[in-house]
């Protein structure tokens, strides 16, 4: 099967910096990123359901059809920012657990077949 790309950035921030974020591409783990990194993962061409975890809190799955030999860029990070962390954290825990993380789409970057 055909291959794509797609490159995460995880913003650095104080909540979670010392915890691993899962990544899952159409429902199966393929990784984890640490504060700050930026990763590569390539996976099939196709329908994409990429989301995020940490412990039982997961983005929404973003869905897009992926061409091969693209590299599609996304930003993870988490939505607990500034004074929030102090008194928003158990609310999006148990209330909310779909947006204590964020996945933003920053487009198709570019095609690795120079097109």
């Amino acid at each position: 099967m055909k291959k794509t790309k797609i490159e995460i950035t995880r913003n650095s921030q104080w909540t979670n910096k010392v915890r691993g974020i899962t990544i899952i591409v159409n429902g199966e783990k393929i990784g984890k990123i640490a504060d700050g990194e930026t990763k590569t993962f390539e996976v099939d061409a196709g329908e994409i359901h990429l989301a995020a975890k940490i412990d039982w809190c997961a983005t929404k799955p973003l869905v897009f059809k992926a061409t091969a030999q693209e590299v599609y860029r996304f930003e993870l990070g988490s939505n607990l920012q500034g004074a929030k962390v102090f008194y928003m954290a158990a609310y999006y825990v148990m209330f909310k657990p779909s947006e204590y993380l964020y996945l933003k789409d920053l487009e198709l970057v570019q095609s690795e077949t120079g097109k």
